[in-house]
Order: structure tokens, then sequence, then C-alpha cells
């Protein structure tokens, strides 16, 4: 197959090379004493006359016609077989010897013969024919493709002589050959009557031929004009480049386009060539996609592309020859290429590519045929020697089927992508429609669920307007500060769930205490379960480490989520968060833990595994549910597990209870366990917040009024600001331990004015900031530290959170001594 491929790339891109290799290899030759006259009287329609035909090649160009004609040179002349005389390239002037005779003068016929000796390879560049007269005189008739097309005997593509012969005459003929070309010199004797008739066959073919170019280069034009695909200008180029190929290497373009223009016809096959293959790869590329089927074969095509270019744009400076040469030995290549993508898309099941590996496939085969005929190996009858041209007929049609058949694919999949495309946007309709139905749904919920604890939070404060009884003022203040922490859980989920969807959320890596954790959620649940008749526990067993690295808030929200859930589901009975431990690496000092939450509540279906996750989901479905919550605490829980990957799962019996199982891995400190006192306990508080002064920095009147309060009953003493500017002015005029610095305010900013005073140029820079500020999200953390603050807090304040806070960063200074506060009180009180 592959020595198959070779010799049909070879004639696809010059039918000169493989015309003639086959016959230069057969050619067989031995010194003759004398020529054998070929008699014309026994030709009737034609015969070829290669076998009486001796040859010879004049590398010196030191011979002369009339001394070849005399017979002074018949000892350098070869015989030669039947077949077609083929020299390759060749710098040699080729002398070709033959004798013609009229039968003798007893023949009863007597007529004159008038004969044409046709030289059928247009591609020569010199072509002369010489003899002697019937006076002794030497007759020369020059022709060829470098001798302007008027001096050519008949006017013709290709090159007759006419020869007249009297009865009884014999007649040396010699004819002399040069070209920078392949030389390939097929000769026959016609009679005028036979060769007019096969003429007018070949005119038929080729105009046959060439209107098929045209009719295709018309239609694919017209189909551009509508469709604007760039693969039918491809191919146009591609064709046009071919019917180029063909018109000069068989004359025509000389004949018809240039005749007074012998120079333009070398470079006219060697450009047209190099266009036919540039054209090949390019349309190649585009009809099978190679980029995306073939991108090795796709960037093969672009390499040889560019080369065939550079090739057409330094031809003038290349020798006809050589560029001959090298475009048919990188075109065999190319021709490898292009079959070879084609037969690997068709593999692939692509009908176009079929179509177009048929296409090459009759051009490839019609060059074989020619070649074997131009060889002698195959007989010349009228299919044999125009099977070439019947080749790139049919090829060029099936190209075009191939285009359009590939356009048809291209069509059929955009109807498919419409109806896929039209689909998709019904669905994202739908989509769209039960977003904002759940939207709609999820703010009268949020709406509902931040009224309930509002109520008890307003009504809380205004019975205690009007109640004097100590011991209901007191549940008074329980209720409302219960239903604030309850209203403050509901925003956190929501804030936690709003992060979740911003590419800023950040996971913190903060020392914090299981215990403290398991205090918090002690706080927030336990009344709210004993108020539902609930049992509820939290229990941590002995080898829990106590002082882990994790991100607090994050795992507070997950287990405040499936708590509340627990006691939101749970009629009767328990709700227990037990903690233990999965695995301890006391090496490595990493700890896996399982925070377990079980309940007796009414559990979990089991058809509904796959959505127990999602949001605004609860197991009755919509929001018309009797058990309340916004609908996202799992969504979310389950969000920030996988950001910690951490694992979250559960088991259910229905009616029989339900239990979450949250399991996730810290780093812990071994020196640290649970039976440990609190960590704030260590230390003498009264001695570290003595004598210390805070700043507080808050354009907000309560929330001066609020940490003023809560940092006098700590034992410190406080100056106030307005904004950073004023800050900035105090700062200046008493020697301040820690600032308490809100981040959104008038005139100056919090993240301005912490910039301002770690500008400063004094040991003031270093005065320990901790943002409060109402901003909870990880991104506005990540900014206030950015900004140069040491630590962050959210509004509300937590007083615990905050002692906790002053414990890490106020032994960071020596206590400082107030100047001159009494004085001062005025101005800042």
């Amino acid at each position: 197959m592959a020595g198959t491929d070779r010799i049909t790339g070879k004639h696809i891109l010059a039918l000169v090379i493989l015309t003639t290799l086959l016959p230069l290899l057969t050619m067989t030759h031995t010194r003759a004493a004398m020529l054998t006259p070929i008699d014309v009287t026994t030709i009737r329609d034609s015969q070829t006359i290669e076998a009486n035909t001796r040859y010879t090649k004049d590398e010196t160009r030191q011979y002369s016609a009339a001394d070849i004609l005399r017979g002074d040179q018949d000892q350098t002349f070869l015989t030669h077989d039947d077949r077609p005389f083929n020299f390759g390239i060749s710098d040699a002037t080729i002398w070709l010897l033959f004798e013609l005779k009229h039968g003798d003068r007893s023949t009863p016929d007597n007529a004159i013969a008038n004969l044409l000796l046709h030289v059928n390879y247009p591609p020569l560049d010199h072509v002369s024919l010489h003899y002697f007269d019937r006076n002794n005189h030497l007759i020369t008739h020059n022709t060829g493709d470098a001798v302007p097309f008027a001096q050519r005997p008949q006017a013709h593509n290709t090159y007759l002589f006419p020869i007249s012969l009297e009865p009884g005459e014999s007649r040396r003929f010699l004819l002399e050959i040069q070209s920078e070309g392949s030389i390939r010199i097929p000769l026959t004797v016609w009679t005028p009557n036979a060769f007019n008739q096969h003429n007018d066959h070949s005119l038929l073919l080729y105009g046959i031929y060439f209107g098929i170019i045209l009719l295709m280069i018309l239609y694919n034009l017209i189909l551009f004009l509508f469709i604007r695909d760039r693969s039918y200008l491809h191919y146009i180029f591609y064709i046009c480049a071919l019917a180029l190929f063909q018109a000069s290497y068989n004359g025509f373009a000389f004949q018809y386009l240039w005749p007074e223009s012998p120079q333009l016809n070398n470079p006219a096959i060697s450009v047209s060539l190099l266009l036919m293959l540039f054209g090949g790869c390019l349309f190649t590329r585009t009809i099978l996609d190679t980029a995306t089927t073939l991108p090795v074969l796709h960037r093969i095509l672009g390499a040889l592309m560019l080369f065939f270019a550079g090739m057409i744009l330094f031809h003038p400076l290349i020798n006809y020859g050589t560029a001959l040469n090298i475009g048919i030995s990188v075109g065999i290549f190319s021709i490898l290429m292009i079959v070879s993508a084609g037969i690997l898309n068709a593999v692939r099941g692509i009908r176009t590519a079929r179509l177009f590996l048929a296409a090459w496939a009759c051009a490839l085969v019609g060059g074989i045929v020619l070649g074997c005929t131009s060889a002698g190996l195959l007989p010349v009858n009228s299919f044999t020697a125009n099977a070439f041209i019947l080749g790139t007929a049919i090829e060029v049609t099936f190209l075009s089927l191939s285009l359009a058949d590939r356009m048809n694919r291209i069509e059929r999949e955009r109807t498919q992508a419409e109806k896929l495309a039209k689909q998709a946007l019904l669905d994202v309709n739908r989509t769209l429609q039960e977003s904002n139905r759940i939207k709609d749904e999820f703010l009268n919920t949020i709406s509902h669920e931040m009224r309930t604890p509002m109520h008890g939070v307003l009504s809380s404060v205004q019975h205690l307007r009007s109640e004097s009884d100590p011991a209901k003022r007191s549940q008074f203040i329980e209720f409302a500060e219960r239903a604030a922490q309850q209203m403050m859980m509901q925003i956190d989920c929501v804030l936690n769930y709003t992060e979740l969807q911003s590419p800023d959320f950040v996971l913190l890596k903060e020392p914090f205490r299981i215990s403290r954790l398991a205090e918090s959620l002690d706080h927030l649940f336990r009344h709210q379960a004993q108020a539902a008749g609930l049992d509820f526990s939290i229990v941590i067993d002995a080898d829990v480490p106590d002082l882990v690295i994790g991100d607090f808030r994050r795992v507070q929200q997950i287990l405040v989520n499936l708590l509340g859930n627990a006691i939101k589901f749970t009629r009767q009975g328990f709700v227990c968060l037990t903690v233990k431990v999965v695995t301890l690496d006391k090496q490595e000092q990493r700890s896996r833990l399982l925070f377990q939450v079980s309940d007796s509540g009414v559990g979990i279906p089991a058809d509904m595994e796959n959505v127990v996750f999602d949001r605004f989901r609860q197991v009755e479905g919509g929001f018309n549910r009797g058990f309340g919550g916004l609908g996202i605490g799992l969504a979310t829980s389950r969000e920030i597990c996988r950001r910690m990957q951490a694992e979250l799962t559960y088991t259910s019996t229905p009616q029989q209870g339900t239990t979450f199982n949250f399991v996730v891995e810290f780093p812990y400190s071994p020196r640290a366990h649970q039976n440990q006192k609190n960590e704030i306990v260590q230390y003498d508080w009264q001695q570290i917040a003595a004598n210390r002064l805070c700043l507080i920095v808050e354009d907000n009147p309560v929330n001066q009024m609020v940490l003023k309060a809560t940092l006098n009953r700590l034992g410190l003493k406080t100056l106030k600001a307005s904004n950073g500017e004023e800050a900035l002015t105090l700062l200046g005029e008493q020697p301040v331990d820690i600032i308490l610095m809100d981040c959104q305010m008038p005139v100056m900013d919090g993240f301005a004015a912490t910039r301002a005073i770690r500008a400063l140029d004094n040991d003031r820079a270093l005065i320990p900031i901790i943002a409060i500020t109402a901003n909870a999200m990880s991104k506005d953390r990540n900014r206030c530290v950015e900004a140069g603050m040491n630590d962050y807090m959210s509004k509300p304040v937590d007083t615990h959170e905050l002692k906790e806070k002053l414990l890490k960063w106020l032994p960071l200074r020596p206590s400082a001594t107030v100047i001159s506060l009494a004085a001062k009180r005025d101005r800042h009180s």
C-alpha cells in the first residue's frame, strides 16, 4: 500500500515524474551499426517509432545536426526498446535519429506520403527537427515551450511536424531536445486524418474537463456568497490551482493565455504545482476539521503550507529544475499526509472523510494508470491515455460532494444544537421561575423567622418599661436576650450561606477550645430544648483534645444548624451532642474528631436522601411547614464541610430519630485537655486590666456607650473618638494601650486610620488594633488584616470573646499610666 501511495503521489504532484521513472528504469540499449527504416506505407492511422529510433546524450553539446545526419556520429547512438524515451531532469542535449522510407518505386501506390510526427509532451523547452531535403539542404523546424507559439510548424498545444515523402524516397530525421525540466519524448507518426479525429476527441475531453472545473468554481462560489463558509473558498482555490496546473502542463495555457510569453511556461508549471499542493493541504485542514480531530496532522499540514508558500515567494531565485524536484519530493509527503488524514477520519466513521478519501483515490488511480500507460505497461486507448484527466474530474466532483456533506452535517449539528439550546433555555426559564418562586418564598420565610425573635425582643423591652417586679424584669431580660441570640443565629446562617457563594470565602486557622465551643452551644440551645420538653445534653469524651486549631465560627455554625434542626424536628425525647475521637496522631499532633448530633425526632424518609441537603428543602417539601426555619442550614453545613475537607453524613429511621455525623480533622495541642481550667483564669485579669487605656473609635453613640460600659466593667479605662481623625489626635495626646476600631465611619474610616497609625514613626505605630465591625464576611476580616489591624470581631460584641481578645493582645505592652484623665473626662466621656 505504501508503495502505491508513493507512485500515485508523484502523478498527482507532477505527471512528468511517474510517467518517466518507470521507462527510465526499464530502458535497455546496445550499440547498433545502422538504422532500421520505417516504411510509411504500412502506417494506417498511427505508429509509435521508439523501437526504430536511436538516441545519444550530448553532455558537452559538441555535435551538429548536419554531421549526425551524414552519419559521422553513428557510432555514438544507441538503440532503445519500444517504450517512450524518458531521461528525467537532465542538462544534456538529447539527439534522436530515425529513418522513414516510402516503399520502393515498383509499388503501385505512387502518391506522395504526407504524415505528422507527433511529440506528445508539452513541457519540453526546445524541440528541433532536422533533415536534408531533396537538394541536400539542411531543413530545421524549431519549436518548444521556450519559443513563441506562432513559430510552431503547426498550431497545437503539443508538437507536430509535417513530413512528406515521395514514393521510393528514404530520409533520415533528427530530433534535437533540450529542457530544464523532465525530458520525456513519446514519438508517434500519424496520418493527418487519423490525427484530426484523435485531436477532436482529445479537445472534447479537455473541454468537458475544464467545463466541469468552471462549473464547480461558479457553483461553490455562489454557495460561498450565500453561506459565507470559508471552506468553499479553500475548495475553489484548490481546483483553480489544479486547473492552472493542467492547462500549463498540457500546453493550453501557452496556446491561449500567453502565446507570446514563453518565459511564463516553466514558472507556471512549478508555481501552479506548489499552489495545488498548498490548496490541497488547506482544504484538507478545513474539510476534515483536523484542528479538532487530528491536531498533530493539522500542525504538519500547516508546516507544509508554510513551506509551499515560501517556495512560491522565493521561486524567482530558484532554478526551475531544482524547484520542480523539491516540490515533487515534499509534495509526495504532503499527499501521504492528506491521504492519512482522510483514512484516520474515515475509520472514525465520518462520512465526509469517506467522500474525501474516495475523491483522492480517483485522482491517484488515474495517475497510476497514466504512468503505467506511459511506461508501456498498459495498452494505449482512450481510457488509459486520459485516465488522469478522468480521475481528477471525478476528484473535484467528489470533493464538492464531501463539502456539501460537511455543510449538511454542520447544519444537522446546528439544528441539534438549536434544539438542545432551546431545551436548555426552557430548562433555564423553568429554573429561573422556580428560583424566583423560591426567592419569594425565602423572603417571606426569612421575614417570618426574623420578625418572630424581633417581636420577642421588642415585647420584652416594652414590658421592662412598665414592670417593677425584679423577678419578672429579670425574666423579660432573659427572654429578650434569647430572642436576640436566635435572631443572630438566623443572620449568621444567611451570611454564611451568602459567603459560601463568593470566591472570597476563607477558612480561619486559629486556636480554640472544644470546651468553649460546648459552652456556647449549651448556652444557645439548653433553654430552647427544655422549653420544648426535651432532654438536652452535650457529652465530650475524656480523650478529646481541648485546644485545637481551626475555624471556630464555621464549626460552631455547622453544629448550630444540626442542633437547631434536631430540636426543631423533635417533639419529645432527647437531643444529644457527643464529641468523640476517631483517630489521634500524637506524632503529627493531629486529631480526627466526630461531632455526633442525635435526636428522637420525626426522622428522614428513605426517599429523601438525595434532597435532604438541598437548600430551602424540608422533608415535607415547600415552605408551608410546621417546623419553621430558613431551609438553608443543612445546605450551608454541607458546603462548609466540603471546604473544610470534612464529612457530613446521617442515618435515620422515620418516627424514631436521626443521627448526623460531622467528622473533621484538627491540629491540636497535647498540653491542653478538656478538664483544664479556662485559659483566661490562668492570669490575674484585674492586674492585667489595671491602668490600661482603651481607645474606642466608633461613630455610633449607642455602640460607643455599650463598648464603654463593657470595658469599664472589665476594669479598663476608655477614650472615645467618632472617626479616624479624632482617633489620631487622641493618640498623640494619650498613652493608649489598645484600640477598638470600627471600620465604616465618616471623615476617616477605620482602614485609613489604621494605615495612618501604622505609618507613625514612634512606638504608637505598634499599638494593638482590634476591628469591631458589623461586616461579618471573610473578605471583611482579610481587609482588616491587610490594613494593619491585629484582630477582628463582628458586632454584636460578645463580652467573653472581647475579654479573650483583650487578654491575647494587652500583654504585648506594659501597663500605661493615664495622664490627665480626670482633666479630660468631660471632653471624652
